[in-house]
């Protein structure tokens, strides 16, 4: 697997590498606050301080550079779409909405003894509900705001009227419009975008160890990376392709099914039966398999060439349990023999120690 130990070399390694800009600080994108600290106080131990370094969130750093872009107000951003200003324009609009047939669903909220404190409460989370609509469909916000006919299903139509009725009222400026506009400006001119983005980020990006990003964020990424130096380091507990190995185990359990026999199910590529190690990645970790088609989709990337995975059990003379398990995931291996637990051929290494208690329930 690829550890974090292994990752904070190499970054450690490229944010004290001189810069064209001395004085401009190193940028790191991570997930949350702690992750900085860990990044922080790991840095200073090794090199005896940590400075001149801004940690950001993903979010940050997209709305920074959305802001340093010249142009129409999409690309400047329109604070209207914020949570805490649009739970009030959807409080306004559902009040006016009443009783009409295109709000129907909501009418059990809306006509009750208490509606005005309610209605507070529902449009927070339909609020709440849109802005994530915004990161992770943006494509339904875009249909929905210039749509001339609404949907037929009652629970898509009032969506879609309000998003509707919002986009009229608010006008363009979203998240995803300045993600749109942001893309449409570097596609036809990069390097007037380029000497903007030096003043307001430095001149490396270093994206660390996030777990997943939305689609929108990678595009945006993506593009950024055509005018800037965007380094993504990514914790993958195996070295392979996993990403569609939840399908490979699910298809392969339902054609054992089928033939009578769960064992003769085709495993990973249909090559051999899933193994345990393969059906416990498929099932805890599908987020992260996710993002790795999302990777592979949306963003292009250059490897380097080195190799950062590291076997648990190499230098170990007695690995742990945990150990071991990390081991089978990276080559997607959980041998025990055909036998089972009590076959003859069963490894040695595979008797846990009394006291080992790296892995508990």
């Amino acid at each position: 697997c690829i550890r974090d130990r292994r990752l904070l070399e190499g970054l450690a390694a490229r944010i004290t590498a001189p810069s064209e800009n001395p004085l401009a600080p190193s940028m790191v994108v991570v997930q949350g606050p702690g992750m900085e600290r860990w990044l922080a106080q790991s840095i200073a131990r090794r090199y005896g301080v940590c400075a001149n370094t801004e940690f950001l969130f993903p979010r940050q750093l997209l709305e920074r550079v959305f802001e340093t872009l010249p142009g129409d107000d999409p690309v400047f951003g329109n604070s209207a779409w914020e949570v805490n200003r649009l739970t009030w324009s959807v409080a306004r609009l559902l009040f006016e909405g009443r009783g009409e047939p295109d709000f129907e669903p909501l009418a059990r909220h809306l006509d009750a003894i208490d509606g005005d404190w309610r209605l507070v409460q529902l449009s927070r989370q339909i609020a709440t509900l849109l802005d994530q609509y915004i990161t992770f469909r943006p494509e339904w916000i875009r249909d929905w705001g210039r749509a001339t006919e609404l949907p037929v299903a009652r629970d898509a139509r009032w969506q879609a009227r309000l998003v509707r009725d919002l986009t009229t009222q608010l006008g363009p400026g979203h998240f995803a419009d300045r993600a749109s506009a942001f893309l449409a400006a570097v596609s036809t001119s990069a390097d007037p975008i380029a000497r903007k983005l030096a003043s307001a980020v430095s001149g490396r990006i270093e994206i660390f160890a996030l777990s997943t990003l939305p689609p929108l964020y990678l595009s945006v990424l993506d593009g950024l990376a055509r005018v800037a130096d965007v380094h993504l380091s990514i914790l993958s507990p195996t070295q392979g392709y996993w990403a569609d190995l939840w399908r490979e185990v699910r298809e392969g359990e339902i054609q054992g099914l089928e033939a009578g026999n769960a064992s003769e199910a085709s495993g990973l590529f249909e090559a051999l039966p899933a193994t345990p190690a393969a059906r416990l990645l498929a099932g805890l970790g599908r987020l992260g398999g996710d993002f790795q088609r999302c990777l592979e989709e949306r963003v292009e990337a250059r490897e380097e060439e080195c190799d950062e995975y590291e076997s648990p059990l190499s230098g170990a003379e007695s690995p742990s349990l945990l150990a071991r398990l990390q081991a089978d995931l990276l080559e997607l291996d959980f041998g025990l023999g055909e036998g089972g637990v009590d076959s003859p051929s069963l490894d040695s290494n595979r008797v846990v120690r009394e006291d080992d208690d790296s892995i508990q329930i």
